[in-house]
């Protein structure tokens, strides 16, 4: 059952990734080319994560995991200038100002700084819940795959994720007031949400369906703020 929502999840993913790109290339919607970027690499997430328990544990695929700790490292920072460039076409103004995007790009490269260092001190061992065998970097009890296997440290908290998600939904307030659309501000709130499941419970299905109602929410949204959502209503 996991390794079919997995695969739904990797659908959706790619269902994003190709309206991202339609948008961009007919109406320049803000923020499309990061949220095209950003969806691509959770179909590989997805994808592998699906595929894991029939690749198994092993050398192959601990290597095609690296990627996916790369992707969410160096990518994921991106997520902050997506939500300034629709943050600017939804009114908001002063972001536009020379200064603020000096702060957001200085912001977004500390956030890759940061990765990198993470991803310096990164060590994968593998986890199996629920049918799904993957590599992470630190795997609970509940998720050991053999007898006599102990937890490595991990890394931190998913920093930038979780600041880009505060910036949505701070957005998403001002938004839903300007335009009527509460449904961006939602997707951050949701994403919150589903980030604080307890792994130990339901492993990572609630936090991948959460990022694919986020991915939804920024694709929907920049659909929303740009000339095709006006010319469709004409």
């Amino acid at each position: 059952m996991a390794t079919l929502l997995f695969s739904l999840y990797s659908l959706a993913h790619f269902a994003t990734v190709v309206f991202a790109l339609r948008i961009l290339r007919r109406y320049s919607a803000p923020g499309a080319l990061i949220i095209a970027v950003l969806s691509a690499g959770l179909v590989y997430d997805n994808s592998l994560i699906a595929l894991g328990s029939s690749i198994g544990i092993g050398e192959t695929l601990e290597r095609l995991s690296w990627p996916r700790f790369i992707l969410h490292a160096l990518v994921t920072p991106f997520m902050i200038v997506a939500v300034v460039q629709i943050a600017i076409a939804g009114g908001i103004r002063w972001l536009s100002t020379r200064a603020a995007w000096t702060g957001v790009w200085l912001l977004t490269a500390a956030m890759i700084g940061y990765g990198i260092y993470e991803l310096t001190l990164l060590e994968l061992q593998p986890a199996c819940f629920g049918g799904i065998t993957r590599y992470t970097s630190s795997a609970s009890a509940a998720q050991f795959c053999f007898e006599g296997q102990q937890s490595l440290p991990g890394t931190g908290p998913p920093i930038p994720s979780i600041l880009a998600v505060f910036l949505v939904m701070g957005v998403g307030v001002a938004l839903w007031r300007r335009h009527r659309w509460p449904w961006y501000g939602l997707g951050g709130l949701q994403m919150l949400l589903a980030a604080a499941v307890p792994f130990s419970d339901f492993g990572l299905l609630p936090g991948n369906g959460g990022e694919v109602i986020l991915q939804f929410a920024f694709v929907s949204t920049a659909y929303r703020l740009s000339s095709g959502w006006r010319h469709a209503r004409e």
